[in-house]
């Protein structure tokens, strides 16, 4: 599997379309705009259910990717729609039920060909704001 392949998987599963198991390491680890959040599965997996409650349709597409042998680095795009209560940065915003785009920048750590890590930055909450707002 290629690096941007496994960042592809990763994303997939993290869509619920995906093993989470078969591409991340137990211990995996997730950053957010600088906030830590306790290591593990489990912590990834509620991330991943918090999203498809709040956003039904979300997707994310991979724009620009470059890696090596230990780090992949990549650009990418998320879009949705706002149709449950989004939990962003501490604040819960209520469904808008209008579509959203946004774009970001993720840095995952490869360990035996597992994400390790992630350490990821996106203006979500500001995107939200404003949908809300217009």
């Amino acid at each position: 599997m290629t690096s941007r392949e496994l960042a592809e998987a990763y994303l997939a599963a993290l869509q619920g379309r995906g093993d989470l198991d078969a591409v991340t390491t137990e211990d995996i680890t997730f950053r957010l705009n600088g906030v830590d959040l306790p290591p593990g599965r489990g912590t990834i997996a509620m991330r991943a259910a918090s999203l498809a409650e709040a956003f039904s349709d979300t997707t994310w597409s991979i724009e620009d990717c470059l890696a090596d042998e230990t780090t992949i680095a990549f650009r990418y795009r998320g879009a949705g729609t706002h149709t449950g209560v989004a939990r962003v940065m501490g604040q819960e915003l209520p469904p808008s039920g209008k579509p959203f785009e946004y774009r970001g920048m993720a840095f995952l750590t490869v360990r035996d060909g597992r994400v390790a890590a992630e350490d990821s930055m996106a203006n979500l909450l500001d995107v939200l704001r404003r949908n809300a707002a217009g």
